[in-house]
């Protein structure tokens, strides 16, 4: 993982079924808001990022594509 992270600009990330500390957890899950910080910690979120001060790990980039067009990049947190 570290040489995949040194080697482009940004690694974008959500997290799965599993990375909340329960398998399938949900909203219910008691360490969620530790677990989030956990992950944008592994991800390498800046402290300042807005992802560290709203309620889950959704995020939205949007990426220049061709002449006149642009690709968006949308993280769902369905949790």
């Amino acid at each position: 993982y570290r040489a995949l992270a040194g080697s482009v600009s940004k690694v974008l990330g959500i997290w799965d079924d599993h990375d909340m500390g329960l398998n399938d957890g949900d909203a219910r899950y008691r360490w969620k808001a530790e677990s989030q910080e956990a992950l944008l910690d592994f991800l390498g979120e800046p402290p300042q990022s807005p992802r560290r001060g709203q309620r889950g790990v959704w995020d939205r980039y949007v990426l220049p594509g061709p002449p006149g067009r642009r690709v968006a990049v949308h993280l769902l947190d369905v949790r």
